[in-house]
């Protein structure tokens, strides 16, 4: 009992000195969901997490490298709002030219209906593409 009552110990005294490790790693926290994203966000993430273990590796683990990381993770966040807002404006741009163009294709339907009503005979007599009733040339 006495190795598990010492690991025990020594596991708390050791996160206990290491505060700032912890600190730091619970600031990169926010962007694992983003690991799942895009490219951006997925490259934001890891380099949030490469500079959280760039500060642990050079001993800088304190609430300024907490603060650091914050910052980077609010920095990056703004940048992929940007790059979504941009994405968005494309799909909707993408929507309008679509709907425009549905918008002539019924334009161009209704018109076809609307002579094929008033033209019936013009319609029906009007020759096939493989030739239609008549015969042009030899057989």
């Amino acid at each position: 009992m006495d190795t598990l009552i010492e690991f025990t110990l020594e596991s708390a005294d050791w996160i206990a000195s290491k505060a700032g490790v912890i600190l730091v790693l619970l600031a990169t926290l926010p962007w694992v969901p983003f690991l799942k994203g895009g490219r951006l966000p997925r490259y934001g993430a890891i380099a949030v997490f490469a500079g959280a273990a760039t500060a642990i590796l050079l001993g800088i683990e304190s609430l300024a490298a907490a603060v650091t990381i914050v910052i980077a993770n609010s920095l990056l966040l703004s940048i992929v709002v940007l790059s979504t807002s941009r994405r968005l404006a494309r799909v909707e741009a993408h929507l309008k030219e679509v709907a425009a163009a549905v918008q002539s294709l019924e334009t161009a339907e209704q018109r076809r209906q609307t002579f094929a009503v008033r033209n019936p005979l013009k319609v029906a007599s009007r020759p096939h593409a493989n030739g239609g009733g008549e015969h042009r040339g030899k057989f």
